[in-house]
Parts: C-alpha cells; sequence; structure tokens
C-alpha cells in the first residue's frame, strides 16, 4: 500500500503530535514486508532537520512542494470567494498522478484530492474548554472538523472519549469514525543507561517527581504548583521537575504568569523548570523520579501516560475519562481542582517510593510492549483498507 503523508509539518509546537505520528510510522516499518506500507511525506513547508533525519530512517520519501507564489494567492483568493474546493490544488495534483492508496493526515484533505484520506482528528478540547480559545479559533476549530468529517474517507480517533465526542459533533458521519490507541515506543537502549546520571548533569536532588508536559494553560500546572504551597506549609519536602516547550500559541502570556505564581507562592526550589531536554533525557527524568504526575484538564489521548506506561512508572494522574480509558499500571487518580488532595498523593509518593527504576513494572512492560506496539501498526492498515473500500471518488 503506497501511504502519502500530508500536513504534519508540526515543528516544536505540538510536541504530543509529533509524538503520536512518529511512533505509529516507526510501528509501521516493523511490520512484515508483505503488508509494509511504502511511505512518502509531501511536505508543504521546510522540514526542521530532527524530522529529515526521522523519515530518512524509516526510509520515507520526501517530498517538498511549494506552491508557486502567484498560485498560492490565487488559491487563497479562490478560498475565499468559495470556489476553491471545485479546483484541483497543487497537492492535489501530485497526489492524483502518483497513485497513493491512500492520504493520511491531520487536516481535511486537500482540495481537488482524489485520492482516500484518513483524517485524525486529536481531540476536541475547544468544545470541553472553549475558554482556553479566542471566539475565531472556535470557529476555526468547528469548520475544519465539519469540513474533515464531511469530505474525508474515514476519521480516526485515539480513545472512545474522542468517538463520543465526534458522534455528538458531527452524528450524521459517525459511520466514517475509527478509533486506534495510540501506543508509545520506548527505545531499547534507553534501559542500558545509568538514569541517576540525569540528576546530576541538570543539578536535581535525588528524590523528584516528574511532570512532562508542554506549559499549555489547559495541562493545569496550577494545580501542582498550589499543591506544592501546601506541602511547604505542612514543613514537606516535594520536588517536582518540569519539562516542556515554555509557549502556548494560545496563551502567549502563561508561562510568564507561571512563573510569577511560582514566585508568589514560594515554591522556586521545589518547582524546577528544565525547559525542553533531549528525548534521551526524557525518558532518563521518567525511570529515575518517583513517580510521573499528569494533571491535565483534558486530553485526546495523553502521550505521557503512553509513555509511563510503555517505560514502566506509576503516574498520577487527572481523574478524567481519557486517563481512565488508558489506566495505567499502578496508577493514582485525583480530581484536577482538588490541590489538597494532590499534595497528600504527592506527599505520600514521596515517603513510600524509592527514586530509580521499578524494576518489576518495567519487566511487565517491556514483556508487553511489543504487542501493543503491533496491534497499533495492524489496526492502523485495517482502517487504511477501510478508508479505500468507503472511498468514492
Amino acid at each position: 500500500m503506497k501511504i502519502a503523508l500530508t500536513g504534519w509539518d508540526i515543528g516544536i509546537n505540538w510536541i504530543g503530535g509529533r509524538y503520536y505520528f512518529q511512533n505509529l510510522l516507526q510501528s509501521l516499518c516493523r511490520l512484515d514486508e508483505s503488508c509494509k506500507p511504502k511511505l512518502t511525506l509531501v511536505a508543504q513547508s521546510e522540514l526542521e532537520p530532527s524530522d529529515t533525519a526521522f523519515f530518512n530512517s524509516i526510509n520515507a520519501t520526501i517530498v517538498q512542494w511549494r506552491e508557486p507564489g502567484i498560485s498560492k494567492f490565487i488559491g487563497k483568493l479562490k478560498s475565499r470567494i468559495g470556489i476553491f474546493s471545485f479546483l484541483e490544488s497543487g497537492p492535489a495534483t501530485y497526489l492524483n498522478s502518483n497513485r497513493f492508496d491512500v492520504v493520511f493526515s491531520p487536516s481535511p484533505p486537500v482540495p481537488g484530492c482524489k485520492v482516500p484520506c484518513i483524517t485524525w482528528i486529536a481531540d476536541f478540547q475547544h468544545v470541553h474548554l472553549p475558554d482556553m480559545f479566542t471566539s475565531a479559533e472556535l470557529q476555526a476549530r468547528d469548520e475544519s472538523f465539519q469540513r474533515a468529517a464531511r469530505t474525508a474517507s474515514c476519521i480516526l480517533l485515539s480513545s472512545n472519549s474522542a468517538l463520543t465526542d465526534f458522534v455528538a459533533f458531527a452524528p450524521q458521519w459517525q459511520h466514517k469514525a475509527q478509533v486506534m490507541h495510540f501506543s508509545a515506543d520506548i527505545p531499547p537502549d534507553v534501559y542500558k543507561r545509568n538514569p541517576r546520571e540525569i540528576a546530576l548533569k541538570y543539578k536535581l536532588p535525588e528524590r523528584f517527581l516528574y511532570l512532562p508536559n508542554q506549559f499549555w494553560k489547559h495541562k493545569n500546572h496550577l494545580v501542582v504548583v498550589e499543591s506544592l504551597r501546601l506541602l511547604k506549609a505542612a514543613g514537606k519536602k516535594v520536588t517536582v521537575v518540569c519539562t516542556g516547550h515554555p509557549s502556548d500559541y494560545r496563551n502567549p502570556e502563561f508561562f510568564s504568569s507561571l512563573l510569577g505564581e511560582i514566585s508568589q507562592k514560594g515554591v522556586r526550589e521545589s518547582f524546577l523548570l528544565l525547559g525542553l531536554v533531549p528525548r534521551a533525557d526524557a525518558y532518563d527524568l521518567m525511570r529515575q523520579s518517583i513517580a510521573i504526575i499528569q494533571p491535565s484538564l483534558f486530553e485526546g489521548w495523553s502521550s505521557t501516560v503512553e509513555e509511563a506506561k510503555s517505560i514502566g512508572k506509576r503516574v498520577a494522574l487527572s481523574d478524567i475519562p481519557v486517563h481512565r480509558e488508558q489506566d495505567p499500571p499502578a496508577s493514582i487518580f485525583f480530581n484536577p481542582s482538588d490541590s489538597e488532595g494532590l499534595a497528600a498523593i504527592l506527599d505520600e509518593l514521596n515517603e513510600s517510593i524509592s527514586p530509580g527504576p521499578d524494576l518489576e513494572l518495567e519487566e511487565a512492560a517491556r514483556a508487553v510492549l511489543p504487542s501493543r506496539i503491533q496491534q497499533q501498526s495492524a489496526r492502523f492498515m485495517e482502517i487504511a483498507n477501510y478508508a479505500s473500500a468507503q472511498f468514492i471518488g
């Protein structure tokens, strides 16, 4: 099967989306030769060097599509007056002429494309947390999701929770929806390193909990900050280490306001911010930590939780439907608005769990990971065949 990948010029703004995509493609490359797809990335913007290296590593073809300036201008103009959808765009010409079996994208099908398209909708956060978005963004998401539901051959969703949202959002297109649970792959060499060295590298205390989320408002770092304030007031010393890109495109002031909260509540020494770290370091931080914290108010399918499941680490996570669906081993759920309840959990973990790898959890995670990855890739190929069968050119 020839699969084209479009709309994946993600960059560093959406780390979770990048990891989701890379994990899936890596799992497809592990399929038997008889059913392994041939992958082609159709990129419409300059790739990050790391992305180019990744696609080369999985033997994917990279097509750097750049629409001529005048064509791009005319296309935008036609789109604004409502007739662009009846015309072939440059990328559509390429996709149609190269006889791809399926296009996989996080965006609606490109106008004029005569190839079955699988559109991935990550989540319906804007429906549940509209206050996190501007009115223009709410409208844009609604229109994009409705267009995808109408024009794609298949809608790929990462959870049954997202499926429920999709059925409520676009009931007339619910027959197009397919669910695939994403699993995070862990490189085998992760287990060959001594994770204690990561504490020395970043000058961290021996005991810490780890919160690996981008600094977006809905990730709910503030409940952890307040929990640490309560613990400090009670004479308890608990350290939380955070990594992630310090930018929220929807709330540009959020990171600076978070820094203000950390200072105001006097927890700068216990809420440590490392920013965006290399992937290998993130894995070492996971293994060396006492536990992982995932306090998010909303997720489509949490990469943090999946990585914890795959690497063998217990998680304290917010009690939201999708986290219950993911249900990692040895997990502890808490109300995401209850800082006192979370403080009690952090204190208990800090007192009862030793830092470093939990060998029993790691062994169990490593034993089942290959089958989880295989199930993911097999499920995607089922969906690809379903999309092809549903397509009416």
